[in-house]
């Protein structure tokens, strides 16, 4: 269970993000492209928005702009190096409609969807107790 904050935050982002990963299981077309961009838009807004929330009230850090965000959860170690990279590929390219829609399309489809998710289910993790091994 995600701390308290973010718990109903969290699970309209998942909604919207089952809604990205339908997206791209549909035959490719301009519109499934325009639509995919339109939707992940919004999923970059909202987790950004609530990985910043929790950076703020966890760490007492802001951020200014994404990619400030996502060097900022590197350093309070919720992600890794190579992580961390894929994230500020993604923020630079997370804004605004991009050039090539077709070419965008794809980073969604290989990676950005997957850094989506990896967002999400860390934001809810976040708050529960590690399992103790006790073998």
């Amino acid at each position: 269970m995600a701390v308290e904050y973010l718990v109903h935050d969290l699970e309209k982002v998942r909604g919207r993000l089952q809604r990205l990963h339908f997206l791209l299981t549909e035959p490719e077309s301009d519109a499934i492209h325009e639509e995919t961009r339109q939707q992940f838009a919004v999923v970059y807004r909202e987790l950004n928005e609530l990985l910043g929330r929790y950076l703020e009230n966890e760490f007492a850090v802001q951020a200014g702009d994404a990619g400030e965000l996502y060097r900022l959860g590197h350093e309070k170690r919720l992600y890794n190096a190579e992580t961390l990279r894929r994230l500020q590929k993604m923020a630079a390219q997370g804004h605004g409609k991009p050039k090539d829609l077709s070419a965008f399309y794809e980073n969604v489809r290989d990676d950005y969807v997957f850094l989506l998710r990896m967002l999400h289910d860390m934001l809810q993790r976040m708050g529960e107790e590690p399992e103790e091994n006790n073998e």
